[in-house]
C-alpha cells in the first residue's frame, strides 16, 4: 500500500512542488506530498506493530551472511529453475548454519567497565544497570532480546555471587572472575579459569593457566567475547577487523597463552 501511494502522490507532489516554487504556488503541492507522507508512515507503524511484525534473533556467523548474499546473487542472475533452486539451497544452507554459531558466554565492553555472562538458563546478565547502557542494549540485541531491559548479575539466574572486590560463578562450564579490585585478582588467581577486570592487573603473579584480561587488553583490543566450554576462546574486536594504520599496537598480551586460547 505504501509504494503506490509513494509513487503516484508523494513523489508526482514534489516535482510539481519543484515546478511551483519559482511562482510561489507551491503550497497546494506540499500539502498533497504530507497528506501522502502521513499515510505513508502511518501504515509503516501500523505494519510494526502487528504481532510477529519483528523476531529477534541472535547474531549470524560471517558465514551465514556469506551464503545468504552469494544464494541471493544466483537466485537473480541465473536462468532457469535449476539455478534458483540451487541458490534457495545455499540460503537454506546457511540459515542451518545459524543455528550452530555459539554465542559468547563472558562479553567485556571496550572500556572495561561493563561485562556479561551467560547465565544457567542462556539468558545474558550484565555487571552493572547504569554502566555503558548503550552497549548493554547493544548486546541484547546481538543476543536476540530486543529492546527487553539487561538483567544484571544480582539476579539469583546468573549464577554469580558479588561482594564489593568482585563477582565469580561457573559459567560454560568454566570458572569466572570478574574482579574489580586486586584482592579478588589475587584470591581468585588459583580457583577462575578466566579472570576479567575494568583495572591494570599483575598478571605475572599468576601462573594458575588462567585466562586474564584486564583494562589494558580492553584499551588496545577493545571489546571482548569469550566462549567458554572445552577450550577458551578469547576473540577481540582487533581480531576481527584486524589491525588498521590508525590503530595502537598493543603494548601488552593477555597473559602466556596466545590471543585465542585453545
Amino acid at each position: 500500500i505504501a509504494v503506490p501511494i509513494t509513487g503516484f502522490i508523494i513523489m508526482p507532489a514534489a516535482i510539481l512542488a519543484l515546478i511551483l516554487m519559482p511562482m510561489g504556488l507551491e503550497g497546494f503541492a506540499l500539502d498533497v506530498m504530507e497528506w501522502g507522507t502521513l499515510w505513508m508512515l502511518g501504515i509503516a507503524h501500523w505494519v510494526a506493530g502487528l504481532e510477529g511484525a519483528v523476531i529477534h534473533v541472535s547474531q549470524w556467523s560471517q558465514v551465514t551472511f556469506g551464503c545468504i548474499v552469494i544464494s541471493v546473487v544466483l537466485f537473480l542472475l541465473w536462468r532457469g529453475w535449476m539455478g534458483k533452486g540451487f541458490a534457495v539451497f545455499i540460503l537454506c544452507f546457511g540459515l542451518m548454519l545459524a543455528t550452530f554459531h555459539p554465542p559468547y558466554d563472558v562479553m567485556v565492553a571496550g572500556s572495561g567497565k561493563l561485562f556479561g555472562v551467560r547465565g544457567t538458563g542462556g539468558d545474558l546478565f550484565v555487571s552493572s544497570g547504569r554502566a555503558d547502557k548503550f552497549t548493554a542494549e547493544n548486546w541484547m540485541r546481538l543476543n536476540g532480546y530486543g529492546d527487553a531491559k539487561p538483567k544484571t548479575f544480582r539476579d539469583v539466574m546468573s549464577g554469580m555471587a558479588c561482594d564489593d572486590d568482585g563477582c565469580r560463578g561457573v559459567v560454560g562450564g568454566r570458572n569466572v572472575t570478574v574482579a574489580y579490585t586486586r584482592k579478588a585478582f589475587i584470591e581468585d588467581c588459583a580457583w577462575a579459569d578466566v579472570i576479567v577486570s575494568g583495572i591494570p592487573l599483575p598478571k605475572r603473579t599468576c601462573d594458575s593457566g588462567a585466562v586474564v584480561l584486564d583494562l589494558y587488553d580492553f584499551k588496545y583490543k577493545g571489546a571482548h567475547g569469550i566462549r567458554l566450554g572445552e577450550d577458551v576462546d578469547v576473540t577481540s574486536v582487533r581480531d576481527e577487523t584486524g589491525v588498521r594504520p590508525w590503530t595502537m599496537k598493543v603494548r601488552k598480551p593477555y597473559n602466556r597463552h596466545s590471543d585465542r586460547t585453545k
